[in-house]
């Protein structure tokens, strides 16, 4: 299965090591809010979820994610 992760493309935000997914969600576009909440809501990794929450623009998300 990693060989099949490998050949695909996966985008970085989406990889399994939180360090290349949180430099990853610093690097995403701000265009991408939609990238940013739902890694901001999703992912396993708090620090992952800080840098994420950190670039997002959105008030009505950000208070979605603090009251959940």
């Amino acid at each position: 299965m990693k060989l099949l992760n490998k050949i695909r493309a996966v985008p970085d935000w989406e990889s399994e090591d939180p360090a290349i997914r949180a430099g990853a969600v610093r690097g995403i576009d701000a265009d991408l809010q939609e990238v940013l909440a739902k890694v901001a809501q999703y992912d396993e990794n708090s620090k992952v979820r800080r840098e994420a929450v950190a670039r997002l623009e959105d008030v009505e998300v950000l208070a979605a994610i603090a009251a959940g």
